[in-house]
């Protein structure tokens, strides 16, 4: 057990997963740990406090502690810690990385001293005076965390391969601000700072439940769509629960307001009722609203009939509508008799695929000569043909892809068509709060004749980044979105 959880590379420590398995008796394999041994070497020495090393793993070990942080910072500021290290282990490249880090200047000193002993030791953590740097570490000083999160050392330490959760968070941030910017959501920067810098899920799920029970709804649209997903990623809940208060709608505004449309359609009103449900996950919601509404029930209200068809298509329905929907007792849902059913049941499909027709952009993909989607074929040239391009894609690659310059020379309206793509694709987010930008790929073609004109179906979405610049030399880059990992199945098709 302790050898698993004590790993030092945390990408191969024990999680829950494995502790479950060990603690069920079930075998599980140790991480395989490649460390270089420690060993105390003779010849060139340095002094630190009162001990002397020889071995550069050991001094940048001591060094970190926080009794000999300052004199180890003063070492590595007048440059005799690179020249020992030079003489000791005869390292041109850690002597030059070393040296260079000192020089550096878009990194404040301490956390450049703090990467060099990184270098000295690769077993060594990012540490700041003494203390490792861990999540509990940024919540205890978020004004330093933060402005670790937002420099330049995320940057570094990708390139050192190391420290991938910080790297992760800053990517992640960005991430968040864009989205924001993108729906129009105005986020209270003190909270998103401090929001920003969690790593715990359960966390930030306890947050929205909080904020939930003030506040079940919104006035921005977008910021509604998000609160009603089912299923919200982490970058969600910190875009939600960082939003200025004064975008969403208290509870006592929601009970006001279903009261007036209850009155307006003759439902019973149930203020006590509404009060208990609206706290309630838009998940809870929806899952009473399926066993309410089950056999296509119906009452005797035609509005409460409408919203419920409405619910059965979309699997959505407005906050108040749900809830009146379920202030009506089941008793009063009556199911239809069987020939009423049957007509019914045909009736759904009928609407369903109509809706499902109409998901957005990319249940049908024509491509034409002015169509604002692109052929993965058009960005391909000799030099840098289509297949490399969906490989990189396909195999969900962190790393996006450049496009050949020549693929906009020679198709004069590709440019434009692929600023229209983006335009689209940022108006339909903006005002559903859904991601369209995505890759079809493989196809399926089906033909009912051969007089016919073939059909050209996605079956798999894989979400893309796209990034235009340079109006006057088009410079275009594609790569998997890895904050959408989710690769789909396309809702036609899963729909029907």
């Amino acid at each position: 057990m302790l050898q698993g959880l004590l790993c030092r590379d945390p990408l191969k420590r024990w999680n829950w997963t494995q502790v479950e398995k060990w603690l069920n008796k079930e075998f599980v394999e140790l991480p395989a740990e490649i460390a270089t041994p420690i060993s105390q070497q003779s010849g060139n020495t340095i002094q630190l406090g009162d001990t002397i090393h020889t071995n550069p793993s050991y001094f940048a070990l001591s060094t970190a502690e926080e009794t000999n942080w300052e004199q180890g910072l003063s070492l590595f500021l007048s440059g005799e810690m690179a020249n020992w290290v030079k003489e000791t282990l005869k390292d041109k490249k850690l002597t030059s990385t070393l040296r260079n880090l000192r020089s550096l200047e878009d990194i404040e000193l301490e956390w450049r001293f703090s990467l060099a002993l990184m270098h000295l030791n690769d077993s060594l953590p990012l540490t700041w005076r003494g203390q490792i740097i861990i999540p509990a570490w940024l919540l205890s000083n978020p004004i330093t965390a933060t402005e670790l999160i937002e420099g330049r050392i995320p940057e570094y330490l990708e390139d050192m391969d190391r420290e991938k959760w910080l790297v992760n968070l800053k990517s992640r941030k960005q991430y968040i601000t864009r989205k924001a910017k993108s729906l129009d959501i105005n986020l209270n920067k003190d909270k998103f700072d401090i929001n920003t810098l969690s790593t715990s899920r359960v966390r930030l799920k306890t947050e929205m439940d909080l904020l939930r029970q003030l506040f079940p709804d919104a006035t921005n649209m977008s910021l509604s769509n998000l609160i009603g997903d089912i299923r919200l990623s982490e970058e969600d809940l910190i875009l939600i629960i960082s939003a200025n208060r004064d975008q969403f709608i208290t509870l006592e505004n929601l009970i006001e307001h279903a009261t007036r449309l209850a009155k307006r359609y003759d439902i019973k009103v149930k203020e006590n009722f509404y009060r208990e449900m609206l706290v309630k996950t838009r998940l809870e919601i929806y899952e009473l609203l399926m066993e309410h509404l089950e056999g296509f029930s119906k009452s005797e209200n035609d509005a409460l009939n409408r919203w419920a068809d409405q619910f059965r298509i979309e699997k959505r329905l407005s906050l108040i509508q749900s809830i009146l929907c379920l202030s009506l007792s089941k008793d009063q849902w009556v199911t239809p008799p069987k020939h009423e059913y049957a007509s019914s049941l045909l009736h759904f499909y009928e609407k369903k695929i109509v809706h499902a027709s109409s998901r957005g952009p990319l249940v049908r993909l024509i491509i034409s000569t002015h169509s604002a989607r692109i052929d993965m074929n058009e960005l391909g040239t000799s030099l840098k043909p289509a297949e490399k391009i969906l490989q990189k894609i396909i195999n969900r690659s962190s790393s996006t892809e450049d496009i050949d310059p020549r693929a906009f020379s020679e198709n004069e309206l590709l440019e434009r068509r692929t600023r229209r793509m983006l335009l689209k694709a940022a108006n339909f987010k903006r005002d559903t709060g859904l991601d369209s930008l995505y890759l079809g790929f493989p196809f399926l073609v089906s033909q009912s004749k051969t007089t016919h004109r073939p059909r050209i179906l996605p079956i798999l979405l894989w979400p893309v980044n796209l990034a235009l610049k340079n109006r006057g030399a088009p410079r275009l880059e594609i790569g998997f979105d890895k904050m959408h990992s989710e690769i789909r199945l396309n809702p036609a098709l899963s729909s029907t």
